[in-house]
């Protein structure tokens, strides 16, 4: 017997299959795995995705591989860290960048709850998905260009913020002012 949802699982499965996702299973665990491009104007190239079902949730880690921090570098530690807790802050989607004290990787996770009485809709669960790699494509030039000097971490969430203004208005959306 699964500890899983295989309900749950199925709907994710078809998400990434109509995304034409190339996609890891272990479906004994009620995992997914996948490799995902940020694209070439990105300062991290790619993040792996580790989708969790369980029975009453879909939990996404979305981990940038290639870059962890430093902790032997203190001052690098604390304005990453005053950046991820930034980013928290400022970003109001569901979920969050976390730092692993151990490893030094860095990860945007979040989690739908939901069961198989309740089944969340496709629209739900593609938000799960694609809302870390979303956040990874918007936050990641901060992770590199902070240790560098070039920006604080509160210059680098305004940038990113004023961008995404930008890109809004853009599209014919209203800009707050």
């Amino acid at each position: 017997m699964a500890d899983y949802s295989t309900a749950l699982y199925a709907l994710v499965k078809d998400v990434l299959d109509a995304d034409q996702a190339c996609y890891e299973e272990r479906p004994d665990k009620g995992m997914i795995m996948y490799g995902y491009g940020l694209g070439d104007d990105c300062s991290i190239d790619s993040v792996l995705v580790l989708v969790v079902v369980g029975t009453d949730r879909i939990k996404v880690i979305a981990l940038a591989s290639e870059f962890r921090i430093d902790f032997s570098d203190k001052e690098t530690l604390q304005v990453l860290t005053e950046y991820v807790c930034r980013i928290n802050d400022a970003s109001g989607e569901m979920g969050g960048f976390q730092i692993d004290f151990h490893s030094g990787e860095v990860s945007y996770q979040t989690t739908l709850l939901a069961d198989e009485r309740s089944l969340p809709t496709r629209e739900m669960i593609e938000q799960v998905l694609f809302i870390p790699l979303m956040m990874w494509h918007r936050y990641q030039f901060g992770f590199v260009f902070i240790p560098l000097g070039l920006y604080t971490p509160e210059e680098a969430v305004a940038e990113v913020e004023a961008d995404s203004a930008d890109d809004g208005a853009e599209d014919g959306e209203t800009v707050d002012e």
